[in-house]
């Protein structure tokens, strides 16, 4: 780039040879340029001639280097002069070899001097081969050089099989993740006329698969196969053979099977029998058919029902005593003098062959205790009284009590007194059912009904309540209920209906409550049609 003077000339035309004076106190230099022939002061020159001295042209912009880059300084910058010196540093990857300058110069040639090579590739580690495989080095281990990765036999890769020597901040190292190399394992066998349990598809070296056979088959060969190296199962895969029918299955007297209308009896196959009325069946009732093409035995059989002879021990069969007893027969038992029966008296043959209920027992009659003392109860007994089988005592209670529940107590033949025992309580007892009405809900499983307590009734079916009378009744002072008035009252039908030809038996009455019947009967020479009896 010349230099040029900004100022302007001394003169305000110029011809052909004239001369030309300009002041150079102000003037625009290239960076990197000096102005050594010019002085501050104004100077004049030919138009023909070159007006002043120019520098001499540098260096452009030095080329890229594919290793280095310029310096910061220098990156910029776009001429550089003669004698000019720039400095380059290695790009990421690469790292400056000692002893080799990393600069450049400007020729007076306008040319830079060469470039050497003073940065050399950063070298990335060995990648080490992996398990049951290798790593193939393509050329070294530099930056940008690639390997390449194989397996042994028997094994496949996992990943990817070629990593590149690469830039990773200011160091260098292989790209991606390693692979891995994983055994070769096996797919899944096919075996006609049968399955492998399971359902998976491939399988690891090691792994043990199990054959099934479809029903009427049967497998030859090993029944387990296990996957080895080579993608191999060893024992071989088995094969299912068609299996022989079997025949029809065979009769049995006053029994029968349920495989009618099956024409063909595939091994694995069983039919189930069942006895005729009034047989039992003995044995298993399923028979099956064998691989070998007959059935299993032994075969069921059905048997006449029977029931065993029932025996009791200090007792005797009472009434239906037979020699052979069949479903249906009833019995019953009684006890001996002195013992008496526990459980039920009576008992019936099953098509099962067993007696329903069971057969009861006969235990001694015992003795009860003396009966249990109550509170404020006076026992009917008289002292050293003995207490047999069967034997009842009463209790009342003393004035100001009330007695609640049943006065009387059994002894039974287990030698105990009937539960429960009755109480003595200070109040009313169990308020006495009445004809017309009966006591609320409410009041079911009270027992103690104190002095003052008033109770409610409600009507029974076919009673209608008389508002104007309380349904209530109350436990008095002298431990009595109070009269209950007759709040509740029946209900009637009008007189029943007449009939043409025909009269009914209650022609004499005039009050007919629910539930009464009424007869109706025809005239000699007349006959009834319909019901002949109506009820309220």
């Amino acid at each position: 780039m010349p230099f040029v003077a900004t100022e302007r000339s001394s003169a305000s035309q110029t011809t052909p040879g004239s001369r030309l004076c300009l002041s150079a106190s102000r003037a625009s230099v290239p960076t990197g340029f000096n102005l050594p022939l010019l002085s501050k002061s104004a100077f004049c020159g030919s138009l023909t001639a070159r007006l002043f001295s120019v520098l001499a042209a540098g260096c452009r912009a030095p080329a890229r280097l594919g290793f280095a880059e310029l310096k910061e300084p220098y990156r910029n910058q776009t001429v550089f002069p003669e004698g000019s010196r720039v400095e380059f540093m290695c790009q990421p990857g690469y790292t400056q070899l000692l002893g080799v300058s990393p600069a450049i110069t400007c020729l007076s040639n306008q040319t830079w001097s060469a470039a050497l090579e003073f940065c050399k590739r950063k070298q990335c580690p060995s990648p080490g081969n992996p398990v049951n495989g290798r790593a193939v080095v393509l050329t070294d281990l530099l930056l940008g050089s690639k390997i390449n990765y194989t397996c042994d036999k028997g094994y496949k890769l996992v990943g990817g099989s070629q990593r590149i020597c690469e830039v990773s901040g200011t160091h260098v190292s292989w790209s991606g993740d390693p692979p891995v190399c994983q055994p070769i394992g096996c797919t899944r066998p096919e075996i006609e006329n049968g399955k492998v349990a399971g359902s998976e598809t491939t399988y690891n070296l090691e792994d043990i698969i199990i054959f099934e056979c479809n029903f009427g088959y049967a497998l030859k060969g090993s029944q387990e196969s296990q996957c080895q190296f080579g993608s191999k199962w060893h024992p071989p895969v088995p094969i299912c053979e068609k299996l022989p029918p079997c025949p029809s299955p065979p009769t049995i007297r006053n029994g029968q099977h349920d495989s009618k209308g099956v024409t063909e009896f595939i091994p694995g196959m069983a039919v189930k029998y069942r006895c005729d009325p009034g047989y039992l069946l003995t044995g298993k009732s399923t028979i099956s058919c064998l691989p070998s093409g007959v059935w299993s035995i032994p075969y069921p059989r059905c048997e006449v029902i029977t029931c065993s002879s029932p025996s009791i021990k200090d007792g005797e069969v009472a009434e239906g005593r037979r020699a052979v007893y069949h479903p249906g027969d009833n019995v019953t038992f009684q006890c001996h003098p002195g013992f008496v029966l526990r459980g039920s008296r009576g008992a019936k043959c099953q098509p099962d062959s067993r007696w329903v209920p069971a057969v009861p027992t006969c235990q001694p009659v015992r003795p009860c205790p003396p009966p249990p003392v109550i509170a404020h109860a006076t026992l009917s007994a008289e002292p050293g009284t003995n207490f047999t089988s069967g034997t009842s005592v009463s209790y009342s209670c003393q004035p100001g009590f009330s007695l609640l529940g049943d006065p009387s107590v059994l002894c039974t033949a287990w030698g105990n007194w009937s539960l429960p025992y009755p109480r003595c309580a200070a109040g009313c007892g169990t308020p006495t059912p009445l004809l017309f009405a009966e006591l609320s809900e409410e009041y079911e499983n009270q027992t103690e009904f104190p002095v003052g307590m008033t109770v409610n009734y409600t009507c029974r079916p076919g009673y209608v309540e008389q508002p104007q009378i309380s349904p209530t009744i109350t436990c008095l002072e002298n431990l009595t209920w109070s009269e209950a008035q007759e709040f509740c009252k029946m209900l009637q039908c009008p007189s029943p209906p007449s009939i043409a030809k025909g009269t009914h038996d209650s022609q004499d009455l005039e009050f007919f409550p629910t539930g009464m019947v009424v007869n109706y009967s025809c005239d000699p020479g007349y006959s009834l049609r319909g019901e002949a009896s109506i009820h309220c």
